[in-house]
């Protein structure tokens, strides 16, 4: 008989929150207020209803459900019948949703309408909810306990072509959750406002850790503006938060009277992609001090923290091995460099996954021997910390030289004016790739001052030869710049 404390199924974590802190408020979404033994009521309910259905261990599921309460119950209602999450994004236009079904092949999607979708069963969430409200909680089966059970596909947040994502269990989940608690400095009394999709892997990945946890999430989910967000901070007076570095950007356009009710924050966090130097300043300066910058990726889970004790004298990086994780650096023949020499960053830990799902030719480029390849590159420093130099295929080769794109970004972004930044390789028949800068200003910047500011900074062959001017570069929702679509446009 398996004993509670070593439970592995994340929704068994539920029961025991409600009952050993039932009364303590679990979910908020405006009105909405879930105490734990509510939100565990709600999970039963809909296990039921999905158990009716012929849900059950191992079962592949698409959830493209609006962002609340539901779908977080929905979440772990999945997890409590040992079915697979797949998560699916309601925004999604008709082609990404059927290129996602026709490579995993889910055995039930439920989403936002009922409208068919070739290839799988279609539940729609209002006919799914009412079937929940109707079914009787005390019924719901026990959750699954067994072996290493699959919990979810982790999507890359950044892939193009097709898709890909390995399958995390609930042990490796336990275990990421274990590195935040420790890393980040979690605490269960936290109210954590959740203000990015929950089909994001942060804003999932952070609302399962703190009602695993027995924290209390606020559900504030995009779209919003700056100010909107700002009112919803300043009602909840929240303790953490989770913002990419996009809305960070966006909320640090606001004035300083309007960013007040960020500085009651213990905890802020930003992952996804990384800050400029001078931008983490104005997030300290302006919002809190207390910011953590998370690199991590959906396949593993948090790989560095840059805590606030250890920023000075490291902007540049993005910290040191989290909790239980350990990083390399390594050449083309998969050994560790020297400190501060760049190669491709690999790491591994109890949170990493194994493989991508159903995918081993995705396998062979990313998983060796124990360590995942996350295609960054990036160098470590004598102390332990690590600079990212950005995606090993976005590496510029330039009449044999490599250069590395973070350097040339970091140093226009010092420039004055400049908002934003981001250096490409374009074709070119006689160096090979020739660099280009592309780059969002206020008026008055100009191509000469970011050609003078390179060439006081960089060696010559670094500066670069093409600059263009744009009023927005493309991110994804994880607020990485979308490079391939870049190089489209100009070549």
């Amino acid at each position: 008989m398996t004993a509670p404390h070593d439970l592995q199924n994340l929704a068994a974590i539920l029961d025991i929150h409600a009952a050993t802190r039932g009364t303590h408020p679990a979910i908020v979404e405006g009105e909405t207020r879930w105490s734990y033994a509510e939100l565990a009521r709600r999970v039963r309910g809909q296990a039921v209803a999905l158990a009716a259905r012929g849900i059950g261990r191992g079962d592949l599921v698409g959830l493209a459900m609006r962002d609340g309460a539901d779908h977080v119950a929905a979440m772990f209602a999945l997890a409590r019948l040992g079915a697979v999450l797949l998560p699916m994004d309601s925004r999604w236009g008709p082609g990404e949703t059927t290129q996602l079904i026709a490579h995993f092949k889910p055995r039930l999607v439920i989403r936002e309408d009922a409208a068919t979708l070739e290839g799988t069963a279609v539940l729609d969430s209002a006919r799914f909810l009412a079937e929940a409200d109707a079914a009787d909680p005390a019924t719901a089966p026990a959750a699954v306990q067994e072996g290493d059970l699959p919990l979810l596909i982790s999507l890359s947040s950044g892939t193009t072509g097709r898709p890909k994502g390995p399958a995390i269990t609930h042990r490796q989940m336990l275990h990421r959750f274990i590195n935040q608690t420790i890393s980040l400095s979690f605490d269960w009394y936290d109210r954590f406002v959740v203000a990015t999709p929950l089909y994001f892997g942060g804003g999932r990945t952070f609302a399962l850790s703190y009602l695993c946890l027995g924290g209390t999430i606020l559900l504030f989910p995009p779209p919003y503006k700056p100010e909107q967000l700002a009112a919803a901070m300043a009602r909840f007076r929240p303790t953490a938060l989770f913002l990419v570095p996009t809305l960070l950007r966006r909320m640090l356009t606001l004035d300083d009277t309007a960013l007040v009710p960020f500085q009651g924050l213990r905890l802020l966090i930003s992952s996804g992609a990384p800050l400029f130097p001078r931008e983490r300043e104005a997030v300290c300066a302006r919002l809190t001090p207390n910011y953590f910058e998370y690199y991590a990726s959906t396949e593993g889970g948090g790989i560095t923290v840059l805590a606030p004790s250890e920023r000075p004298g490291h902007e540049t990086t993005v910290g040191r091995p989290a909790f239980r994780v350990e990083v390399q650096v390594v050449g083309e023949d998969h050994r560790p460099l020297a400190p501060d020499e760049v190669g491709r960053i690999r790491y591994r830990g109890p949170g990493v996954a194994e493989g991508f799902f159903r995918d081993p030719e995705a396998d062979r480029d990313s998983f060796r021997d124990g360590w995942f390849y996350p295609g960054d590159l990036g160098a470590i420093d004598a102390d332990g910390f690590l600079s990212l130099r950005g995606r090993s295929k976005d590496m510029i080769i330039r009449g044999g030289a490599n250069i590395y794109p973070v350097e040339i970004e970091q140093t226009i972004a010092q420039i004055v004016g400049v908002r934003d930044v981001a250096v490409v390789g374009l074709p070119d028949a006689e160096m090979g790739e020739e660099i280009c800068a592309v780059i969002v200003a206020d008026e008055g910047v100009t191509e000469a001052a970011i050609a003078a500011a390179c060439r006081d900074r960089l060696a010559a062959y670094k500066v670069p030869r093409r600059v263009h001017f744009t009023d927005e570069l493309p991110r994804n929702s994880a607020g990485k710049v979308l490079k391939l679509q870049l190089v489209e446009a100009l070549a």
